[in-house]
């Protein structure tokens, strides 16, 4: 029923599998967590991270080459079994304990893509990365309600939900650019896809400093 993909780089995604493995291990649903290493450098990441493979129904993978993540998602799309696509940023973590368990109950024949949104920890005390946090606060923390009003403008890949056979047409570039989102947005507009936004939200964890954002 459901494939959860997750593309790597340099981020250790171990707590957040296991806590997506619990979630889905109280429910009666089919499902995989699919983990693929976009040729990280950070050898602490290499060595913990394929331990997620020892989890029920988690398997790890590894690019013998960097492609950038908008490639290591097509690869990831390609290797999923079930109808349905949950995808996440690595350095995410759910918001709450009834993440998975949201996100099917909003499945429906009629939709193709399902976004849960954004949101970040508060108080936010790291000065160095305050710049992105408020930023992130701003633009990205927002409700369903309003994002529901203009649903094409607020896509956000982080944490999205998404029939495969829909992101399969997609037809994305090979370049790795910066704003993919814009890209993948005007696609969601120009086919008019059937989208819902939800209050499903995920913490962004991985803020940049001031002086990289």
């Amino acid at each position: 029923m459901l494939s959860i993909v997750i593309p790597v780089y340099n981020f250790n995604i171990v707590d957040l599998v296991h806590k997506l493995n619990d979630q889905l291990s109280t429910l009666n649903v089919n499902y995989e967590i699919i983990c693929r290493d976009d040729y990280s450098t950070d050898t602490t990441v290499t060595s913990f991270n394929p331990n997620i493979s020892k989890l029920p129904n988690c398997f790890y993978f590894e690019n013998s080459t960097n492609l950038g993540r908008t490639q290591t998602r097509e690869l990831l799309a390609k290797q999923a079994t079930f109808e349905w696509l949950l995808f996440l940023d690595a350095d995410v973590v759910p918001a709450n304990t009834t993440f998975i368990v949201t996100y099917i109950q909003a499945i429906s024949n009629e939709l193709e893509v399902i976004f849960g949104g954004y949101d970040y920890i508060k108080p936010h005390l790291d000065s160095a990365t305050m710049l992105r946090w408020k930023y992130g606060i701003e633009r990205e923390s927002i409700s369903a309600h309003l994002r529901n009003k203009r649903p094409y403008s607020y896509i956000f890949s982080g944490n999205l939900l998404i029939k495969k056979t829909t992101f399969s047409s997609i037809e994305f570039p090979n370049e790795s650019w910066y704003g993919m989102d814009i890209y993948f947005a005007y696609y969601l507009f120009q086919k008019q896809a059937k989208i819902l936004h939800i209050d499903n939200p995920i913490y962004h964890l991985g803020l940049e400093e001031n002086e990289v954002f």
